[in-house]
């Protein structure tokens, strides 16, 4: 009975992403504007599903390892593994958010030809809004472990559809792709947002999860961001531009060590995780271990 609960739900859930976040802009694009803007927007759709595909595999793991916790009663172990996930997600795929953006116009260029110059403006939305709902999918898990629960995420991600479209409505005519990468991102973040409060108000986490360092890595990275990009609008020499961005580094890691988003469980982590890694990466691992002890 609850697998028949539980399969119509999930279809919606299926038909309701597939509408919100890969066919609904297109589909008003093709509407309202010309086939060079829907060539714009799914070129940026793409390059940015290819940088986050690392993220959807891992998440598949992890979505079945969260499951099979929850099942056990693991509840707790269940809550820390999202956490970390988020975590170190965040930690790593915000700053390749930046990085990216930087070289998109260049390599868009490159590869495609100055015609696609476009692409360029309309990648960052889409990009960082498909990083920040990765970043939060592990933590939504929770609402999984009920059908009631399961239901209310549906209704969600229905506000979330009716919202997309009239996003869509409203900015694509006057934007055309442009309008639909912010259409999109602001879908998203609407999401995220949502579904964050209602886990919050649902569930009780695991005691210890610290949610404020994630909180702190997303200012970290939105402050150098926007350094970075200001350095970039900037009529300086392509070989300062260049250093700049190897310079970040550094200042990254020292910020998130200012601003105490390590704690003893990565070092944990990556203790555990040593006996998995293959021999000629292990000096790797044991030197982020001490970055983040």
């Amino acid at each position: 009975n609850e697998i028949k609960r539980y399969t119509p739900l999930a279809y919606t859930n299926s038909i309701l992403q597939f509408v919100v976040w890969a066919y609904s802009e297109i589909f008003f694009l093709g509407r309202y504007s010309t086939a060079r803007q829907v060539g714009y927007y799914s070129l940026a759709f793409s390059l940015a599903g290819i940088i986050t595909s690392f993220m959807t595999v891992l998440q598949r793991s992890v979505y079945n390892t969260q499951f099979e916790l929850l099942e056990q009663n693991k509840e707790d172990q269940s809550d820390i593994m999202g956490y970390l996930v988020a975590k170190w997600s965040s930690l790593i795929f915000l700053p390749i958010f930046t990085l990216s953006t930087v070289v998109m116009s260049g390599a868009v260029t490159f590869f495609y030809g100055s015609d696609y110059a476009p692409v360029a403006n309309v990648f960052p939305f889409v990009l960082l809004g498909t990083i920040l709902a990765n970043v939060s999918t592990p933590v939504f898990t929770k609402t999984s472990n009920s059908n009631k629960q399961f239901a209310t995420t549906i209704v969600i991600s229905l506000v979330a559809a009716i919202v997309n479209i009239s996003l869509d409505i409203i900015l694509i005519p006057r934007y055309a792709a442009f309008g639909a990468g912010i259409a999109n991102f602001c879908s998203q973040i609407f999401v995220v947002l949502s579904m964050t409060i209602y886990v919050f108000r649902i569930r009780r986490f695991a005691h210890g999860i610290t949610w404020n360092r994630i909180v702190r890595i997303i200012i970290i990275n939105a402050g150098i961001s926007v350094l970075v990009f200001l350095i970039m609008s900037l009529a300086v020499p392509l070989v300062i531009k260049i250093i700049c961005v190897i310079v970040s580094a550094p200042i990254y890691y020292f910020a998130l060590k200012f601003g105490r988003v390590f704690e003893p469980l990565d070092a944990q982590v990556f203790t555990s995780i040593t006996i998995f890694v293959p021999p000629f990466l292990q000096p790797a691992t044991h030197i982020l271990k001490r970055l983040v002890s």
